[in-house]
C-alpha cells in the first residue's frame, strides 16, 4: 500500500515538473498562436499561387485575405512571394515560392522568431 502511494506520489511530481516546463513560455502564449495562425491561413493561399507559378501563368496578387481576423496585411508579389502580418502582436512571416521542375516547395521566414513554428525560423 506505502509503495503504490509513493509511485502515485511520485508520478504526480514528474507531471506537475513537466507541465512547469512545458508552460515556461506561457506569457507568449497568445503570440505563439497567432503566429501559428498565419501559418496555417497561408496554406489557404500558397495552394492558387502556385498553381499559378507552375503553369507559368501570372500570379494573381489581388488573392482575398481568407483569414482577416488573424491576418492583418497580406501582399502577394508577382514572383509569388507571400508576405503576412498581424499587426496585433507585430508578427510576420514571408513564404518564397521555391520551384524544381514539376514541384513547389514554400521557404517560409519570419519575426519574431519565438512566436513563429520552427520550420518559420531562421535558423532551421
Amino acid at each position: 500500500m506505502i509503495r503504490s502511494s509513493f509511485r502515485i506520489l511520485v508520478i504526480l511530481v514528474i507531471m506537475g515538473l513537466v507541465f512547469l516546463f512545458m508552460n515556461k513560455d506561457h506569457v507568449s502564449s497568445k503570440e505563439r498562436l497567432a503566429g501559428s495562425r498565419l501559418v496555417i491561413c497561408s496554406g489557404k493561399i500558397r495552394p492558387e499561387v502556385g498553381k499559378s507559378l507552375l503553369s507559368k501563368q501570372p500570379v494573381k496578387t489581388d488573392i482575398k485575405n481568407p483569414c482577416p481576423k488573424f491576418v492583418s496585411e497580406l501582399h502577394i508579389d508577382d514572383h509569388g512571394v507571400i508576405n503576412m502580418k498581424n499587426n496585433q502582436y507585430s508578427i510576420e512571416v514571408s513564404f518564397t515560392p521555391v520551384i524544381t521542375e514539376s514541384t513547389i516547395h514554400w521557404r517560409c521566414l519570419g519575426s519574431p522568431e519565438e512566436f513563429l513554428p520552427r520550420r518559420c525560423r531562421g535558423n532551421e
